[in-house]
């Protein structure tokens, strides 16, 4: 169990959360951590995600307010050994909800091309059932850490 772990620059970092499956998104809840599994994509130094247009989670990401995101890269046990390889990055950043109608539908787009690239040819027909009662959150960057072990 040796730690051979690395500190990884800035760019490897956007390169882990460009291929995450999913990412964590930690915020605080008074005296108890508020966090949830989110899809999430990346355009410059914003990481994009979507939401209902109500309930706990909007009423928590607020204009403004620091949140934590942690994104896991590749993980692979080493075979006859008691490690894994890994690649992972941590930001702060700050919450933005996003309302403008072209920067909401681009960052939807981002969204359906990574996650679901097969079915884009319904993205319009989508987009215009729901994107009224859908909330799109723009998490500006603030500092990023990320590490590996391959």
């Amino acid at each position: 169990m040796r730690r051979k772990d690395r500190e990884l620059t800035r760019t490897e970092g956007l390169e882990i959360i460009d291929k995450c499956a999913y990412a964590v998104l930690a915020v605080s809840d008074g005296e108890t951590p508020y966090a949830l599994p989110l899809s999430v994509c990346r355009i410059g130094d914003g990481v994009y995600f979507h939401s209902a247009a109500a309930g706990r989670k909007t009423e928590l990401l607020t204009d403004g307010v620091k949140v934590r995101m942690v994104f896991v890269g590749e993980v692979r046990a080493y075979e006859n050994e008691f490690t894994t390889a890994y690649e992972s990055a941590v930001a702060v950043g700050e919450v933005t909800l996003v309302t403008e109608r072209e920067k909401k539908i681009a960052a939807l787009k981002a969204l359906c091309e990574k996650y679901c690239p097969a079915n884009m040819r319904e993205f319009d027909r989508e987009i215009g059932r729901s994107l009224a009662v859908t909330n799109v959150y723009k998490v500006t960057l603030l500092s990023i850490t990320a590490k590996a072990k391959r």
